[in-house]
Parts: structure tokens; sequence; C-alpha cells
């Protein structure tokens, strides 16, 4: 089930946090993270299937996970956008998350 975006996130160096957003590609939207300072984090993103995609149901999109990592120790923020490519300027839904690696 995907997740609530948090406001802030407290994790180790080497430590993981994963992530997983409500995906509408099939209304053409995608969510993109941009990342402050990528020294501190690194961020994978995959897609992941639902109930809806395994059963290939017509119109169902597959959810987005973000896996967070640490890298190193510091603060930086993350930001959220959800997005059609077309329209850049007006995402759906957007989250900033300040990260913080001790």
């Amino acid at each position: 089930m995907p997740q609530n975006i948090p406001e802030s996130l407290q994790l180790k160096k080497g430590e993981s946090y994963v992530l997983q957003l409500k995906g509408l590609a099939t209304s053409g939207y995608e969510w993109i993270c941009t990342i402050e300072n990528d020294e501190v984090v690194a961020v994978k993103k995959e897609f992941s299937a639902t109930p809806q995609t395994e059963k290939k149901l017509s119109g169902a999109s597959a959810n987005e996970t973000f896996t967070i990592t640490g890298l190193q120790k510091g603060d930086t923020q993350l930001h959220f956008k959800q997005i059609r490519s077309w329209e850049k300027n007006n995402p759906a839904r957007e989250k900033k998350v300040t990260i913080t690696i001790s």
C-alpha cells in the first residue's frame, strides 16, 4: 500500500528507507525526485506491481517506489513532484522532505 510522504526522515549512514507512492502513469503522471545534496543521500526509483496491474486490469497504474539511502552524515532535502512531462510547471502533487543522516 502506498505511503504518505513524511515531512522528515532520520537515517544512519548506510541505512535505507523505502517510500512507495501511488502511481498515475496511465494518466501521464510520473513521480520525480530531486536531491538538494546528492553526497548525503542516494535515491533509486523503481515501478512496483499492484494487485490491479498484476491482474492486467485496464487503466491500472503501477506504484512508484523510491529507496532512499544515507551516504554520509549531513542534512539535505528531497523534492518529490508528480508531473506530466509536458506540464513540468504544473505538478499534480509535490512535497519536500528534510533528510538527516547521522
